[in-house]
């Protein structure tokens, strides 16, 4: 174990060095960017490289062309806008031969404020857009993005300027010019994958706690709390919550980086309660409790923390807990605990698609599209893998209970009822029954002379054969030393006839018993109920009746004091 934790330190501290390694020299690997565009049918994409300038605004100033133009020139664009924080302005000069519309798509996931000017030929320049989070504006969403829409008549000329601002730009700000048919197709993947994604999220965390409420196991629980802080998070990080209520003066994107750190440490407890590591794997049970432990401080710590610091403490906690996840998959499939086959799959599935996430920021967009749909889409399947870990886990828990159930009913020598399940039999009586008490004689005589191992075989044969004999919806129970209890419901058979019926078993079984072990024989009694009839009371009468046959065969036989001559 040691050995093999070390392996998981070294692998955690060398993914998350390659990770940051890439997002630090992503700026050298994109492609230039030329801002002057002619304007056909085809949709074009625009990486960052070159496209922003970093500016100082202070509020109020109105944006005239000298002030844009101004704040254009007066800087250096920057490399790639990763990493940054602050105001950025672009500049496109378009022209189109023909008259365009054109839905430009700002790849800003947290975005607070954006505006768009547009400034034909020889004009002074017009605002057409507010296109940020908060923005009054409704366009068809494009989630995980900000859209506005640009109008360039026919055989025309303009500059489109753009200003956005953030607290932090965690990924390449790109720029899209949709034509109409592309951008719908678009629109309507990405709510698609992301309405659908965390629509079976929330619905997996709806069902697990409708099981904890009926069960009270914690383990759905922490499931829940897994599965549906992962969906929340994302609803309000890709703009769907604020697209739904569009009243809300609060931009919530930020949000889903504050709720990430409580969903991991959601996910360290039931992954910990999952495995049972507490005894299979202390060291990791350990680290799952440190886990959990520091997901909540983190939560509450982060409230006080900028959205830059927030970012990054999120992230690092991914970066530990995906090779974390994957690293007990493979512990506990080593120790043949098969749930974590479905466990170890699904965080597979999420760490690649985190690995194809950091890649797609740091090279060409359009070499790895959709970066935020491949994530939310694996991590959708990711949480249900995990609900499959959990339904087995459930199933091996349930067949424990039954198994438990089941022996705290049956008699473990005889493998028949025992008081407990002739009791809840009774209880469910409704009709005509007879209630025949048994009680073997010879036990004693067996166990002296044979031994009580030969005692305990006589009684698991006689258990035997009154299994055998008796009719398959009726009972045996076992409710003390040699005594058992037959419940024998009448139903539509006459109840004399079904009395003569038992005796007759009975002296077959007593018949079979005698072939090997001579002195037993059978003391029984009979009592016929009813459903008016206090069930404890015919048990009382046919034990009554069963001490009475045992007495009148004593009587039967003489005495060895009878015997001798006077």
């Amino acid at each position: 174990m040691p050995r093999s934790f070390c392996r998981y330190l070294l692998t955690v501290g060398l993914s998350t060095g390659a990770c940051f390694v890439l997002l630090s020299f992503s700026s050298l690997l994109w492609a230039a960017y030329d801002s002057t565009l002619q304007l056909g049918d085809a949709t074009v994409k625009l990486d960052d490289n070159g496209l922003w300038h970093p500016i100082q605004l202070e509020k109020g100033v109105d944006l005239d062309e000298d002030t844009l133009s101004l704040l254009h020139q007066s800087t250096q664009p920057s490399g790639t806008i990763i990493g940054q924080t602050g105001r950025y302005l672009t500049k496109l000069s378009l022209s189109a031969g023909q008259a365009q519309s054109r839905f430009v798509v700002v790849g800003a996931n947290f975005l607070d404020n954006g505006v768009a000017y547009w400034q034909p030929e020889g004009q002074p320049p017009r605002k057409i857009a507010d296109f940020a989070t908060l923005s009054p504006q409704r366009l068809p969403d494009m989630l995980h993005a900000q859209a506005f829409l640009v109008n360039v008549p026919e055989q025309s000329r303009g500059v489109l300027w753009i200003v956005i601002s953030a607290q932090y730009y965690p990924t390449p700000i790109t720029l899209t010019l949709y034509n109409a048919s592309d951008y719908y197709h678009v629109q309507s993947v990405v709510r698609l994958v992301t309405q659908g994604s965390v629509f079976v999220m929330l619905t997996l965390a709806l069902l697990a706690l409708a099981i904890y409420f009926r069960t009270k196991l914690m383990l759905t629980f922490w499931f829940a709390g897994y599965v549906g802080l992962h969906g929340i998070g994302w609803a309000v990080a890709s703009g769907e919550i604020n697209s739904l209520l569009p009243s809300l003066s609060v931009n919530l994107t930020y949000a889903g980086m504050h709720l990430f750190p409580i969903a991991i440490a959601c996910a360290a407890m039931f992954t910990e309660g999952l495995f049972n590591t507490q005894e299979h794997a202390p060291r990791l049970y350990r680290v799952f409790r440190g886990v959990a432990v520091c997901g909540a401080v983190m939560a509450v710590i982060m409230l006080w923390l900028p959205f830059i610091t927030v970012f990054y403490l999120a992230h690092i906690l991914a970066l530990i807990w995906v090779p974390l996840s994957i690293f007990t998959g493979i512990t506990m499939l080593g120790l043949h605990d098969f749930t974590a086959k479905y466990y170890l799959t699904g965080n597979l599935l999420y760490g690649s698609s985190l690995v194809y996430y950091t890649a797609s920021h740091a090279l060409a967009g359009s070499v790895l599209p959709y970066p935020e749909l491949v994530v939310l889409a694996a991590l959708a399947l990711d949480c249900f893998c995990i609900l499959l870990s959990l339904s087995e886990w459930l199933r091996v828990k349930q067949k424990e209970l039954t198994e438990i159930l089941y022996q705290a009913k049956v008699d473990m020598l005889t493998n028949v009822g025992n008081r407990f399940a002739m009791d809840e039999k009774l209880s469910e009586l409704n009709g005509n029954y007879w209630i025949v008490f048994i009680d073997f004689d010879g036990m004693k005589t067996i166990n002296d002379s044979l031994g009580h191992k030969e005692g305990d075989r006589f009684l698991i044969e006689a258990a035997s054969l009154m299994r055998d004999q008796i009719a398959e919806d009726d009972s045996v129970f076992r409710v003390g030393g040699d005594e058992f209890v037959w419940l024998v419901e009448a139903q539509d058979r006459n109840m004399i006839a079904l009395k003569f019926q038992l005796q007759q078993l009975l002296l077959n079984i007593e018949t079979e018993l005698k072939t090997q072990w001579p002195t037993s024989g059978i003391s029984y009694g009979f009592s016929k109920g009813n459903p008016k009839k206090d069930k404890k009371v015919s048990l009382t009468e046919a034990d009554e009746a069963m001490y009475q046959h045992k007495q009148s065969k004593h009587a039967q036989v003489p005495s060895v004091h009878d015997s001798l001559p006077s």
